[in-house]
């Protein structure tokens, strides 16, 4: 955990007992637990202009009247907030973030694995998207490195090492072997 993150944690639990949750607000003079927050952060997305509340029949998007109630631009039905769909940007999304964050600064992909709390490769592989840029960028290294290549001072440091349990063997001078050899 980062150093900022500790911090903002401890403060989340600074006078708390041992049993009360961490995360909590204040109603009055009342600490309240927060046990689902999906509700909050729909709103806060929406506000943020990074998510929209669905009309449930149609799927378009709803509006708001004067006095807050949701209605369909399409189909002109009133809904109750907990029956709208909320299409955006998800709190699950964001644990696919943090892993190709770390995975494009250099953390080795185990570290990463048991930071994000991912115990199979395969669904590791799932949140670990490879998109084009990340193509562009193999493709600029592979360039640099052949370009490195032509240049003979570099060449005798590119060359390929085969190791054998005897040590290393140099492909140019190693004995070829015929094919009654191998048998």
């Amino acid at each position: 955990m980062t150093v900022l993150v500790y911090q903002l944690l401890a403060q989340c639990i600074s006078g708390k007992k041992q049993d009360e949750r961490v995360f909590t607000r204040k109603e009055g003079k009342v600490q309240v637990s927060i046990g689902d927050f999906r509700k909050v952060w729909a709103k806060v997305c929406c506000s943020a202009g990074v998510g929209k509340m669905l009309c449930p029949s149609c799927e378009l998007p709803v509006t708001r009247d004067d006095k807050g109630k949701a209605k369909c631009s399409g189909c002109s039905k009133e809904w109750k907030n907990k029956e709208l769909n909320f299409s955006g940007l998800l709190f699950h999304d964001l644990r696919r973030t943090a892993v190709r964050n770390m995975v494009r600064r250099g953390i080795p992909e185990r570290v990463a694995m048991t930071i994000s709390g991912h115990k199979t490769r395969a669904v590791f592989d799932r949140y670990n998207i490879v998109n084009e840029a990340d193509l562009r960028e193999a493709a600029k290294k592979l360039e640099v490195r052949a370009e490195s290549m032509s240049d003979p001072t570099l060449i005798s440091q590119h060359q390929p090492e085969y190791r054998h349990s005897s040590g290393i063997v140099d492909p140019l001078s190693a004995p070829i072997a015929n094919s009654s050899e191998m048998n």
